[in-house]
């Protein structure tokens, strides 16, 4: 009898540390519940070619929902992030476009490639250093500083395009939205690898230390000798490099440069991303925006599936995602009074 009620303590203890007061623990139940459901009840889910689809679309919005993380990690926010994208990946473009001719080898294209990867990086980091200039040193409020840039980055764009897609790129460009490595899709493979290098930054430099500090309180990260200004901006710069490397997914996939790719959407969704995986000024896993990403990827094939034959399913999917933010952020608002009450 005793035995029996120690192994019960044993399960109520873990399910109180590891679910009950753990997003990521909650967020891995979620996904598994969500799976299960929408295997019982529709068979085409459970495919291989569906999770290849899965995999291959959740990435692009994975990147940027952990760029958007690190931004509220360090007590800010970010909706630029898919405008800067869509800037690197015009720079990265208008670059292969000027150096690839008939008679370029397949090595010279791909070099040249390569040095439109460069191009949208540097574009990224160059967004990046502009928001974070003005939310770190000037101050100003994140929302309307990366609104500003978000603007001041769809103008240039369309300023030098005409509000025109850009097109004609050579077919290797296409690898990098729909190649594949060991049978994964290549936009996966980047996630992932973008998420453990995060999560190693954050978790085991002296750098990720002082992103955490300066989220959950800048004034005693000032006090402790942490340079919040320059953490904040840095912060902003990577945050503005993984948009670059949105950028190349979305190129490749798309094979064309558009000002107006995702701006709505994107920068909702990752933000919705955020939400979910109860990212805050201070605290927050990327192991968690991970974890999240695939949760919400799942149901919304799952619903995909469900609603292929419903009339207006395309609006009632946004219905669904306008309900559960709000839910979300229900939730997360009476966690917050439940913890500051037990502190």
């Amino acid at each position: 009898m005793e035995k029996k009620q120690s192994f019960l303590e044993k399960v109520k203890e873990f399910w109180k540390v590891n679910v009950a007061k753990n997003r990521t623990g909650q967020l891995v139940l979620v996904l598994i519940g969500i799976t299960i459901f929408f295997i019982l009840t529709e068979p085409k889910f459970f495919r291989v070619k569906t999770y290849e689809s899965m995999l291959l679309q959740m990435s692009e919005l994975g990147i940027l929902a952990i760029a958007v993380f690190l931004c509220i990690l360090v007590g800010g926010l970010n909706i630029s992030v898919m405008a800067n994208a869509n800037l690197a990946a015009l720079a990265m473009g208008s670059f292969i476009l000027a150096n690839v001719t008939e008679s370029s080898t397949p090595q010279q294209i791909w070099l040249t490639i390569f040095g439109g990867i460069f191009c949208a990086l540097i574009i990224g980091a160059l967004g990046g250093l502009l928001n974070g200039l003005m939310v770190g040193y000037a101050k100003m409020p994140p929302l309307l500083a990366t609104l500003g840039t978000a603007t001041l980055f769809t103008g240039i764009q369309k300023g030098l395009t005409g509000g025109e897609s850009v097109w004609g790129y050579p077919p290797q460009v296409e690898y990098f939205g729909n190649g594949k490595v060991l049978g994964l899709p290549l936009p996966f493979i980047m996630f992932f690898v973008i998420t453990m290098i995060i999560f190693i930054m954050l978790k085991f430099t002296r750098f990720g230390y002082k992103v955490y500090m300066t989220g959950a309180n800048q004034t005693t990260a000032k006090f402790s000798g942490i340079p919040t200004e320059r953490v904040t901006m840095f912060t902003y710069i990577v945050a503005g490099m993984l948009s670059s490397l949105t950028a190349t997914i979305v190129l490749g996939r798309t094979m064309s440069a558009n000002s107006d790719y995702g701006l709505l959407t994107y920068v909702l969704f990752t933000i919705f991303v955020a939400v979910v995986s109860g990212s805050r000024a201070g605290f927050g896993s990327v192991i968690t925006v991970f974890i999240g990403m695939f949760a919400l990827q799942t149901l919304q094939t799952g619903f995909n599936y469900l609603l292929q034959t419903v009339k207006g399913s395309t609006y009632f999917r946004d219905f669904i995602w306008g309900l559960l933010l709000i839910i979300f952020l229900i939730v997360n608002y009476y966690a917050n009074v439940r913890r500051v009450e037990d502190n």
